[in-house]
């Protein structure tokens, strides 16, 4: 596939953005070319220098602009697993590299427990909680003698169990 067969459409600045736009334009029958995506995939990159260029046939370039200036790049609020969920992810990408932007390191929003919705954490809470029983139900079956080799074990279910109490009560 050259490039002399494409025009550019638009530049999208991250992965997810160029993602997002490329399966818009697939539902109205818009066939798209990211020549940055195969570099930015095996990088583990958001984005390429300069951003990801969608390249669409010429004779459909017109019909694209319009449906891209008419998309939102943010999900309705009622299909947001969060409320601002896009935003903070987005924020994170923009800052990742930058270490004076959040005190105490740049945290990756899907391991911030506090942009959990509450339906995800009453799963993590019950997912550990989980754990943990079964964890029980395999040191009751063990012949029991006290072992000090054992102590680390029961303390880390100690700690599971924790976690998964404070988790559920937030």
């Amino acid at each position: 596939m050259s490039d002399d067969e494409w025009v550019l459409a638009r530049v999208a600045h991250y992965a997810y953005q160029a993602d997002a736009m490329r399966a818009r334009l697939a539902d109205s029958g818009i066939e798209v070319h990211l020549p940055e995506e195969e570099a930015v995939r095996r990088s583990g990159g958001l984005t390429a220098p300069g951003g990801m260029r969608l390249m669409v046939r010429p004779a459909d370039r017109e019909r694209a602009v319009n449906i891209l200036d008419s998309m939102t790049t943010e999900p309705p609020s009622s299909q947001a697993p969060h409320p601002g969920a896009l935003r903070v992810y987005q924020e994170w990408a923009e800052h990742r590299l930058n270490p004076g932007h959040y005190l105490g390191g740049n945290i990756h929003p899907e391991l911030n427990i506090g942009e959990l919705g509450p339906r995800a954490r009453r799963r993590s809470a019950l997912l550990i909680l989980i754990s943990v029983v079964s964890g029980a139900v395999g040191l009751a079956l063990m012949p029991w003698e006290f072992d000090w080799q054992m102590v680390p074990t029961l303390a880390m279910y100690a700690l599971m169990a924790a976690a998964a109490v404070r988790l559920a009560s937030r």
